[in-house]
């Protein structure tokens, strides 16, 4: 999976939640790599602040960043490194303002491994992902679904296959090189107890 960022914001600059609601203010790009989370692309964005391995490690990053302190966490393509990712969702979680947001995206696991695990196309991939499905060829699959109960105040704006320009007739093919979308996107948004 290359520059998953820079992909995604071709479609998301269009959309006025990202633009206006989500992307706006003081944020973190948790994984980022090479590939981070643009300010040119949303006016709105104050700043944002990488954060990579050399950083630390991302499954704790409330060892590094104190709670309630960014608008908005984003974070592509990183869940699936994680050896834990209950803790490492509630962690990031918890690094949101209340009414600030978080954003993942993780390759979905039938658009990208396709049946196969451990993933031909990522060796460090620990687990697959899937919305939901009553039953999975992988053993480590993760049901999004499932594993949003774990945090609390939270408000599930999106959950979503994205497959923009996959080629479902192509099979045993990393098409993520180039411009395809391959993954579960989702969008969280912090609540009051109040609200919640």
């Amino acid at each position: 999976m290359t520059y998953e960022t820079k992909k995604a914001n071709k479609r998301r600059k269009i959309q006025e939640i990202f633009r206006e609601r989500i992307f706006v203010g003081k944020g973190i790009d948790i994984g980022c790599g090479n590939d981070i989370l643009s300010k040119a692309t949303f006016e709105k964005i104050t700043s944002v602040k990488p954060f990579d391995i050399e950083d630390g490690n991302a499954q704790y990053i409330n060892r590094y960043e104190s709670e309630n302190s960014y608008d908005f966490a984003y974070s592509s393509n990183c869940l699936e490194h994680m050896n834990d990712p209950r803790t490492t969702l509630v962690n990031w979680f918890s690094i949101v303002k209340e009414g600030g947001y978080l954003v993942f995206t993780v390759p979905d696991e039938d658009l990208y491994e396709q049946g196969v695990f451990p993933s031909r196309y990522n060796s460090d991939h620990k687990w697959t992902f899937t919305i939901y499905k009553k039953k999975t060829w992988s053993s480590k699959s993760i049901n999004i679904t499932e594993l949003l109960k774990e945090l609390k105040n939270c408000k599930v704006i999106k959950v979503e296959v994205v497959d923009t320009n996959y080629d479902y007739s192509k099979k045993n093919e990393d098409q993520t090189y180039g411009e395809v979308e391959a993954s579960i996107e989702v969008i969280l948004q912090k609540i009051t107890n109040k609200e919640y």
